[in-house]
């Protein structure tokens, strides 16, 4: 999960009208309009895991469900392309609307950042961030579980994206305190790839909580 920027709402959407319609009379050219437009911020990623997004198994997703906030079917900020859909989907939105939860608690991608909350550690693991408070870990806890973060493909996946950060830098493992000079230039060469790459590379957070550890160091 990374912190997203919204674009500004599709033309296509002006057509539809909770009262009047349900997420049924979408058609699946005008579906495909909405894909699109999402994807001009999200670069073919899913918006909960970071994934990249695979051509037969995604969905539009309502982080509101639509069956609980029908008002919010059509409504642009409540829309995001997510892993799944089907009752087997084992992560993301397809798991998240199997769950019972405060919808309230969940971080969402466009309006919260996920590093301040989130840490993505090498190993693929996702875990509470350290110093956050009580209701701050409730949100992170909440996120890490309704959307299921932490299901073995993910965290693999995650891990492999750590591995190849480690051997495009060619180091065994991040550098310590003790070596300022090395510290400095690792930095350097993550911000370069972050900045080259964010809109292409999948699973970044893992680079970014490198490089948030490398300036705490």
């Amino acid at each position: 999960m990374r912190k997203l920027t919204r674009t500004l709402q599709p033309e296509v959407l002006q057509k539809f009208d909770h009262v009047q319609h349900t997420w049924a009379d979408v058609s699946g050219e005008d579906k495909a309009l909405i894909r699109t437009a999402l994807d001009e911020f999200q670069h073919g990623r899913c918006a909960y895991c970071d994934g990249r997004r695979q051509r037969d198994h995604h969905h539009i997703e309502h982080f509101r469900r639509k069956g609980l906030e029908p008002d919010r079917t059509f409504e642009w900020s409540n829309l995001f392309i997510s892993c799944g859909p089907g009752g087997n989907t084992p992560h993301c939105g397809g798991f998240k609307d199997r769950q019972s939860y405060d919808v309230n608690l969940l971080l969402k991608p466009d309006s919260d950042n996920p590093q301040d909350y989130l840490h993505f550690m090498m190993s693929g693991a996702v875990v509470v961030r350290a110093g956050l408070s009580d209701e701050a870990q409730q949100r992170a806890t909440c996120t890490i579980t309704v959307f299921n973060l932490n299901h073995h493909l993910l965290k693999g996946k995650r891990h492999q994206e750590a591995l190849r950060m480690k051997r495009q830098l060619g180091l065994d493992d991040l550098p310590d305190s003790s070596d300022a000079e090395l510290v400095q230039l690792v930095r350097d060469e993550i911000e370069q790839e972050i900045e080259s790459s964010r809109t292409v590379t999948p699973f970044i957070a893992i680079w970014l909580d490198a490089l948030r550890a490398l300036r705490d160091a």
